[in-house]
This record gives C-alpha cells, sequence and structure tokens, in this order.
C-alpha cells in the first residue's frame, strides 16, 4: 500500500493562527471610519438612576467573594476542581432557566393568550439550547469524532481533522446565494413573513 502523505502537519499543542491583537485593531479601524453613521447611539447611559444601597452592597459583596476565591486559589489555599464546577453550573444554569418559566406561568398573573406566548417561548429556549449544545461540540467532540472515526484520505491524500471544522462556514458560503434566491423567488410570497 502506498504511503499517505499529509496535506498539513498537525498541530502539535494549542497555538495561536493570527497574531495577537489583529482582530481587535481591525474592529478599532472599521469603528472609527463607520463612526459617523451610529448617529446617537451609546452617548448616553440607559439608566441613569443610581444603584440603591442594597444593590450596591450586593455587588460589592460579589466583587469581594470572586477576588477571594481567585486570590485563594491562586495561593495553593483553595483547590478547585473544574469538573466539578462545570457539573455545578450545569445544574445552577437549568434550576435558573426553570425557575424562570415557573415563576412566569405560575406568579406573574399572565392572560391565557400570554401563556400561550410564553409556552411557544418555551420552546423556542428548548430548541435554542439543544441546537447550541449540539453546534459548540464542532471544536471538540466532532472534531475528534472526524480524527479517530472518518476515512480521511482522498486522492492519496490525508486531510487534517481540523479542516472539517470549517464545511459549515464553506456551505453557509455557497449555498446562501441558492437559498437566497428561493426566497426571493418564491411565487406567492408564502415564505415571507408577516408581522402584525
Amino acid at each position: 500500500m502506498p504511503q499517505r502523505r499529509r496535506l498539513l502537519p498537525e498541530p502539535q499543542g494549542v497555538e495561536s493562527r493570527q497574531p495577537f491583537g489583529i482582530n481587535a485593531a481591525l474592529t478599532l479601524i472599521q469603528f472609527r471610519f463607520s463612526r459617523g453613521r451610529l448617529g446617537s447611539a451609546g452617548l448616553q447611559r440607559g439608566n441613569d438612576r443610581p444603584l440603591n444601597v442594597a444593590e450596591r452592597y450586593g455587588l460589592m459583596g460579589v466583587i469581594a467573594a470572586a477576588v477571594a476565591v481567585v486570590g485563594l486559589s491562586l495561593a495553593g489555599v483553595m483547590k478547585l476542581n473544574p469538573i466539578a464546577m462545570a457539573h455545578g453550573m450545569t445544574t445552577v444554569i437549568l434550576g435558573i432557566g426553570v425557575l424562570y418559566f415557573v415563576s412566569v406561568f405560575l406568579f406573574c398573573g399572565l392572560t391565557k393568550v400570554e401563556k400561550e406566548r410564553m409556552a411557544v417561548i418555551l420552546v423556542l429556549f428548548l430548541a435554542s439550547a439543544l441546537f447550541w449544545s449540539g453546534f459548540e461540540q464542532a471544536g471538540s467532540s466532532f472534531n475528534l469524532f472526524a480524527e479517530r472515526m472518518t476515512n480521511r484520505h482522498w486522492l492519496n491524500l490525508e486531510i487534517p481533522a481540523g479542516w472539517y471544522q470549517s464545511l459549515g462556514a464553506v456551505f453557509i458560503i455557497a449555498f446562501a446565494p441558492v437559498f437566497a434566491s428561493l426566497w426571493c423567488g418564491w411565487r406567492g410570497g408564502i415564505l415571507i413573513p408577516r408581522f402584525r
């Protein structure tokens, strides 16, 4: 069997592909040239009311607790287990979502129509959570699957597994004109959303 050669060497460890700060520099340049189009957006704060005493002490307490945890962990006094923290945050985030929707449905005095609309929001919320939890696997689980479980050889070349991460963007760019023309050229305007 002939020896297959790689298109690019596999990266050894995590390294940046761009010079540090180039995206920030490009963003500042774009902001500088488009600043005139923003109008009065961002010139005033949205809420000028100062924090009340309870909010101020609560904010200072959260900041002090965060500084203490970081300081103790850096000093080696407190050992942080990232896996346990991830599992704990999963429970916290799930609890916040459940608590929010239960409180809205039971204690906000919604009418029947408002409850139906909140049910739609709940369904969209769950669908969004499922979609993004799968989508964010592209850089980890799906990449490992591509590396270990797929045939990455084509024309006597071995394609690096990391290249499969760019396929989503390639398909979006390739098929965007097709779906845009379908959307605009649809007879009867069935696909055009109508808002009341």
